[in-house]
């Protein structure tokens, strides 16, 4: 059976119905999700991806029923191209997202290339639901190296967040933004998967339309100096289809040498009275479920329960080209 349509380069025009897809891709999966415009062309005007990594499959009748992109994180060690994407559930099994991963994979090796880390992989962050697409990855040669889970909870009574003394919460100060971003790259240094966020990566994370810093909160020591954050994100679009309102703690750190102090837990607790007197109804995040913290005890403890499941798949290029370095990261 032939491929139906042909792949071609997205167009701003395409916005709209790639917003379409991908809400129809998520929404089989049952991890309902409303892409915006808004949200995608932020997404495509990135450090890590331009609208010239984005394909549409544009069917005989011009219908876009597919689209993919690849989002590339370098780094000096590791460099990682991550692919995403999806296919209208009505064209299933008929060649599209076969031909669509083929040409994001050969988009992915040309944009690693470019790439002088000491180890290239491509890699997918995909629902653990989304069976059909892991049949394609495992016949290209992608295994799956790591699992997270979503969790969520309701926003309600929670206890007081305590502090040892001389620490103190405050809301997220625009002012500080270089030092909370060092701060983020050395607490996430030894997390699986994290790239240190470039100056102008930074920039496009905390301006971001979803990104909310009046819900975000820092923890600064007796010193002054800041040693906690967490940022909060809102995707209004989202909350009809989840039947609630919601609000990401989308990066949760705390400066290795203050761990075990009860920041972040003190961090999760304020942010959660802070979202309850902006009318929001439940929280998520997401947790790796080898974190190096141990935070998704925290997070059962303080409540947040088990909602999605969440693996991540890769193909090391490294390791095909001959190359006998261990993995890391």
């Amino acid at each position: 059976m032939s491929t139906p349509g042909k792949a071609r380069a997205a167009r701003p025009t395409d916005l709209p119905a790639i917003a379409a897809i991908l809400d129809a891709v998520w929404l089989e999966l049952d991890q309902p999700i409303c892409h915006t415009v808004e949200e995608l062309n932020e997404e495509f005007s990135s450090e890590a991806t331009s609208l010239d990594d984005v394909l549409v499959w544009e069917s005989a009748d011009g219908e876009l029923i597919g689209v993919g992109y690849t989002v590339l994180l370098p780094g000096e060690s590791l460099a990682r191209c991550y692919l995403f994407g999806g296919v209208l559930p009505e064209w299933r099994s008929r060649g599209v997202g076969g031909s669509l991963i083929d040409q994001l994979i050969d988009r992915a090796e040309r944009r690693l290339h470019g790439c002088s880390s000491d180890r290239r992989v491509i890699r997918t962050h995909r629902p653990s639901s989304s069976i059909s697409a892991a049949r394609l990855l495992r016949s290209r040669d992608f295994s799956v190296v790591r699992y997270f889970t979503d969790m969520h909870r309701e926003v309600n009574d929670s206890p007081a967040a305590l502090l040892p003394d001389g620490y103190r919460i405050g809301t997220w100060d625009p002012s500080r933004s270089e030092e909370i971003r060092l701060l983020k790259n050395l607490a996430f240094n030894d997390h699986w998967g994290s790239t240190p966020s470039s100056t102008d990566a930074w920039r496009s994370t905390v301006d971001s339309s979803a990104t909310r810093l009046d819900l975000s909160r820092t923890v600064t020591a007796p010193n002054g100096e800041l040693v906690g954050l967490l940022l909060t994100r809102r995707h209004p679009a989202d909350d009809e289809t989840l039947g609630a309102n919601y609000a990401w703690m989308d990066l949760i750190a705390t400066h290795p040498d203050h761990r075990g102090r009860g920041i972040a837990a003190a961090m999760i607790i304020d942010a959660l009275t802070a979202y309850r007197r902006d009318g929001i109804e439940r929280a998520a995040l997401e947790v790796d479920a080898d974190s190096p913290t141990g935070a998704h005890r925290l997070y059962a403890k303080l409540g947040f329960e088990p909602w999605h499941k969440v693996e991540t798949d890769e193909l090391d290029l490294t390791v095909l080209a001959g190359a006998t370095s261990p993995p890391t990261g």
